[in-house]
């Protein structure tokens, strides 16, 4: 932890070059309830232009309140530099596999906040038109190679192999993911797409889970419907969210559940990644459980 603290402190006291793009990042405080556990917490997120590369972030202290304690989770904290059609990424950073949206394999752990903790170790991109390759080091995880196309993934991992593929279907997008890891194995399909003005996405998993997700503009505001079912746990969750804040309510691993997020923008108000910000997609908040 203190190496990643130390990494913190030497990018942040870096000015950005005269001309660069300014900082960006967003400013969070949240609360969750699930049942008997409570969590508050803050989230401090985005990245800082060094140059040829960036300082991406992602640090969030929380605390329970009625069991006491708490601790300082760093979910990305990495330096990412670019040289031509190559990116180095050092550091902790999100680490996603697939192309699964709600019940994906992924080597990150879930938090309290609803976020996931990233991994710390080494990527190394190549970006060429027609395809990717991503060669890294995890720590406690091992070796991963990367390879994507335009519709298909491939991956060799320590101790596995992982392809995944999507395909265009008029306005439908269907895919499908296959992890064989370590003696164990995951397989998902899925399908997404869009229904009069709102987006829905199905999924099945094996080890037996389904998980549906479904979201619908409002004004200048955004209702997202997300069920889950696995092993013997219903997870049904009702969200509203704007540009200041997201409020959740539902039922989470058979428990009812409370969350609410408010949000203020830092420089110039994104903390999306861009294409080559961590080595996969941005983590977004968990609102159905961890996906076992």
């Amino acid at each position: 932890m203190r190496p990643l603290v130390w990494l913190l402190v030497v990018g942040l006291g870096v000015a950005p070059p005269a001309g660069a793009a300014p900082s960006r990042g967003i400013l969070e405080a949240g609360l969750r309830r699930s049942g008997e556990m409570e969590v508050i917490f803050l989230r401090l997120s985005g990245s800082v232009p060094l140059g040829r590369g960036e300082l991406q972030y992602a640090v969030s202290p929380f605390y329970h309140p009625w069991l006491g304690g708490g601790a300082v989770a760093v979910e990305t904290l990495s330096l990412r530099w670019d040289e031509g059609p190559l990116s180095v990424l050092l550091g902790r950073f999100p680490l996603g596999f697939g192309e699964a949206r709600l019940l994906p394999y992924t080597w990150q752990t879930p938090l309290p906040t609803g976020y996931q903790e990233g991994l710390s170790g080494l990527a190394l991109t190549y970006y060429a038109p027609e395809y990717r390759i991503r060669a890294g080091y995890a720590a406690d995880r091992g070796i991963l190679v990367e390879l994507s196309l335009r519709e298909l993934k491939a991956y060799v991992l320590s101790g596995g192999l992982g392809l995944s593929m999507t395909a265009s279907l008029g306005e439908v997008v269907v895919y499908g993911d296959v992890f064989a890891v370590g003696g164990g194995g995951q397989a998902t399909v899925g399908i997404t797409g869009f229904v009069g003005r709102g987006l829905l996405t199905l999924e099945a998993r094996y080890p037996p889970a389904l998980a549906a997700q479904g979201s619908w503009p409002w004004e200048d505001r955004t209702i997202s419907v997300s069920g889950s079912w696995r092993e013997q746990e219903v997870g049904l969750t009702v969200a509203l969210a704007t540009d200041r804040g997201t409020l959740e309510l539902g039922v989470v691993e058979n428990r009812v559940f409370l969350g609410l997020r408010l949000y203020r923008p830092l420089g110039d108000g994104s903390g999306r990644e861009d294409s080559r910000t961590g080595f996969d997609r941005f983590p977004e908040p968990a609102t159905m459980g961890p996906a076992r």
